[in-house]
């Protein structure tokens, strides 16, 4: 069974921290099992800030991340 978090933060800065951190941990938790990892990230303005957090990681090796923005999925026509 899959259990659900819920995280309450004081501020928008915060959110995106958190998010980053978060992200950061199960990209480095896939590349210590796999070559690659492959995430999707918002197109829109919500994810900026997590997005400008989680670049600042020095513990994710980007070469072996796939990055898909927004609904740019192959075969998506």
């Amino acid at each position: 069974m899959t259990q659900l978090l819920v995280g309450v933060h004081p501020d928008a800065d915060a959110v995106s921290e958190a998010v980053a951190n978060r992200m950061a941990a199960a990209i480095i938790r896939t590349l210590s099992k796999s070559d690659y990892a492959h995430i999707c990230i918002t197109g829109g303005r919500g994810g900026h800030g997590a997005l400008a957090n989680l670049a600042q990681d020095a513990g994710i090796d980007w070469s072996r991340v796939h990055v898909v923005v927004g609904r740019a999925f192959p075969g998506d026509g």
